[in-house]
């Protein structure tokens, strides 16, 4: 099978000849593998603020992944970030400064709410970036084309969709928390345009490039903690879901039309399992990243739980086993994955987190070479 055909067979929950495989880098996990692997290819130097980069397809290719991820371009209109300035503004006027850890990683940390004495009236004078600024989808055509032409991979598009997640940065994490319960005008009316907002682009990327996509992972926000759920599911129902909901369902409708085999991924890390089932109302095909090490979150149970509902990708722990465990142990786990779901697919295996510096290299080359064993 190509991988193209293996993301598909299985996501139809269709039995495929081995699990399909995808992952994600950090940039400097990405750097130190290319470099360790001895690719002809220039070190990343772009990012973006969560230090996510997209794989050449060279890597792709090398490490026999059946999924080549695409993201928006950078706006023309607005500074781009580089790595390693000490600060940056993004264009929702959210200031992030420069943190480097122990271990000499840097990542950067939201400092600012530019919305936090907000009330209704002052939605209006927000200067809301432009959803539809065609320099966003300028790379999503040729880069699609290529993966399709060069590879016959399974192609997932990560359009930076976040409504709840940027919600909660705009206003401030605390006072976000306070207005779902005693402001639930106001929060349902700054979801409302953050969704709005995310549906154009999400459109416009789709009608740019949507025939060549399988996967559109639609929507960064978190809902979980590493133990338990950020809200109940009755406010989720009542404040968030009248206002995601239409987002959703209109992405969902446009992207069959370009491709009626078009699968939606729903991202939420976390301990989930208790929306798992609004997700798949709400016409999601796909979750991720299955944190497993979360209660709830085992991928045996929910493929008991769920069955043939949703598929799941992610599933492979990057908090113990990927930078703690062994080789041998990180080849066990993909045996074990492979056994629960080659027969009826559901599932493409990829780290729970885009890797980090921390995950020696000889586990993810043991995962990959793993999976071509299969």
């Amino acid at each position: 099978m190509t991988g193209r055909e293996r993301v598909s067979r299985a996501l139809d929950h269709q039995a495929v000849d081995r699990i399909p495989f995808d992952m994600s880098f950090t940039l400097c996990a990405y750097n130190n593998l290319i470099q360790h692997m001895g690719l002809n290819l220039p070190p990343k130097t772009r990012c973006n603020l969560f230090s996510q980069v997209v794989p050449d397809l060279e890597t792709v290719l090398a490490l026999g992944l059946d999924v080549a991820w695409v993201m928006l371009s950078p706006s023309d209109r607005h500074p781009k970030f580089i790595y390693g300035v000490d600060s940056y503004e993004d264009v929702w006027g959210m200031r992030y400064k420069k943190e480097i850890h122990d271990n000499g990683s840097t990542s950067y940390q939201n400092v600012n709410a530019p919305m936090a004495d907000f009330g209704l009236d002052d939605l209006d004078s927000f200067r809301w970036p432009d959803p539809d600024d065609p320099s966003l989808f300028t790379n999503l055509e040729r880069q699609t084309r290529e993966i399709r032409d060069r590879g016959d991979l399974a192609v997932l598009a990560a359009l930076g969709g976040s409504v709840f997640t940027l919600a909660s940065l705009l206003r401030g994490m605390e006072q976000w928390y306070v207005d779902l319960l005693i402001e639930p005008e106001f929060a349902s009316e700054l979801l409302r345009r953050l969704a709005d907002y995310q549906t154009r682009v999400h459109l416009n990327a789709i009608q740019t490039c949507g025939k060549h996509l399988s996967i559109i992972r639609i929507c960064n926000d978190d809902y979980g903690t590493q133990h338990s759920l950020l809200i109940s599911r009755e406010a989720f129902r009542a404040v968030v879901r009248p206002q995601v909901e239409p987002f959703y369902r209109t992405v969902k409708k446009a992207f069959l039309a370009a491709n009626p085999e078009g699968k939606l991924m729903k991202h939420s890390c976390g301990a989930v399992s208790d929306l798992v089932e609004e997700f798949v109302d709400l016409g999601m095909d796909v979750i991720d990243p299955v944190q497993t090490a979360c209660p709830g979150m085992s991928l045996s149970e929910l493929k008991s739980k769920f069955g043939k509902d949703v598929s799941w990708h992610g599933g492979m722990d990057t908090q113990h086993l990927l930078p703690f465990a062994g080789p041998d142990e990180v080849v066990a786990e993909v045996r074990r994955l492979n056994a629960l779901f080659k027969d009826d697919g559901g599932y493409i295996l990829c780290p729970v987190h885009h890797v980090e510096a921390d995950v020696p290299l000889d586990n993810l080359l043991a995962m990959a070479e793993a999976v071509r064993q299969l």
